[in-house]
């Protein structure tokens, strides 16, 4: 008896998945189901829907104009209720006179509050650099100031908030000797230059102070050491004081003669 060969068929199978296609698959999905996401989210941004329908002013006010400051945050506004720059709009409002600082918060799902701190004390700012007509400029200075009158600040533009810091800083120190800045100067070559007011009651001086360049702050607080030393019973008879020295400063009286003041030793100008 012969063997015989039995034939065994190969079992019959469905064709091999592509690694490649199983892996970018999820990937396809991904990326479309982002870019309908994006699409959707930018036609809500871009359409009708989230519109800002009211502004109110929320702070009791005694010094700024309610309807200017709604005005203002209208023309101020960019951008729906998800979209609006807060920031710009409150840079906008404190732009405005005697609007000290301006805060901002959204409302669901239409509006938005203002409130407001206001402020009493106000400088007016001379650009020195200005091209073309003057344009008035106020500075709001915080309202803890009380000024008895507006200061004028001059500097060129791209000097303006170094000269505001400055006369903050200085002011205090002339007050404490009997003294109010009335004009603040820093020139574009960065010389300092000040009139003040005596404060003194019955004394309506004022004079000039030369201060040079650089610090200030430090030659003012040696003026003011000087001044209630020697010189605050005269005050009504200074013209000019010129601190451009290293250790003391010269007067210049009303009637046309000068002194020196010596606070440590004699010296040549500074400057």
């Amino acid at each position: 008896m012969t063997a015989r060969s039995v034939f065994v068929p190969a079992p019959v199978t469905g064709p091999a998945l592509n690694p490649v296609r199983r892996r970018t698959g999820p990937l396809i999905a991904l990326v479309s189901m982002l870019l309908i996401m994006a699409v959707a989210t930018d036609q809500v941004l871009r359409s009708g829907y989230f519109t800002i329908d009211r502004i109110t002013v929320d702070s009791a006010l005694q010094r700024v104009d309610r309807g200017v400051l709604e005005r203002s945050a209208w023309r101020s506004l960019g951008g729906n209720y998800l979209t609006v720059d807060l920031a710009s709009m409150e840079r906008a409002l404190e732009a405005l006179p005697r609007v000290y600082r301006a805060s901002i918060r959204r409302i669901w799902p239409n509006a938005l509050s203002i409130a407001i701190v206001e402020t009493a004390a106000l400088a007016r700012f001379m650009a020195l650099d200005r091209i073309g007509p003057e344009v008035d400029e106020y500075v709001n200075l915080p309202p803890t100031r009380r000024l008895t009158s507006m200061p004028v600040l001059k500097a060129a533009l791209a000097d303006r908030h170094t000269l505001i810091d400055a006369f903050l800083e200085m002011r205090p120190v002339l007050i404490s000797a009997g003294l109010e800045p009335a004009e603040v100067v820093l020139t574009r070559a960065g010389d300092w230059r000040l009139r003040v007011a005596v404060s003194r009651a019955g004394t309506g001086n004022s004079f000039e102070i030369l201060i040079g360049r650089g610090e200030p702050l430090l030659k003012i607080g040696r003026f003011t050491a000087g001044f209630v030393l020697a010189l605050h019973e005269h005050s009504n008879a200074i013209g000019r004081v010129d601190m451009r020295y290293a250790n003391g400063f010269a007067v210049q009286w009303r009637n046309g003669s000068d002194q020196y003041l010596q606070l440590a030793r004699a010296t040549a100008p500074a400057e």
